[in-house]
C-alpha cells in the first residue's frame, strides 16, 4: 500500500536548481517547516553548497 508522503515529512525541506541554487521550503500544504524560516540543516547544506560553488568557480577562473 502506498504511503502518503505527508506522513513521512521531516522538520525541513529545500529545493535546488541551477538558477535558484538552494532555497528552503516554508510549507507543503498545511505542514509548516521551522515556522516558515530556513532551518539549521538547510542552512548548513546551503553553506556547504555555496562554498563548493565558490571554490569551483575560483579554480576555473585561475586557469
Amino acid at each position: 500500500m502506498a504511503k502518503n508522503f505527508i506522513d513521512i515529512l521531516y522538520n525541513e525541506a529545500f529545493f535546488t536548481g541551477t538558477a535558484a541554487e538552494m532555497n528552503a521550503i516554508a510549507n507543503i500544504g498545511a505542514v509548516i517547516f521551522n515556522k516558515g524560516k530556513e532551518g539549521p540543516v538547510t542552512r548548513a547544506v546551503k553553506t556547504a553548497y555555496l562554498g563548493a560553488v565558490k571554490e569551483s568557480f575560483q579554480n576555473t577562473s585561475a586557469g
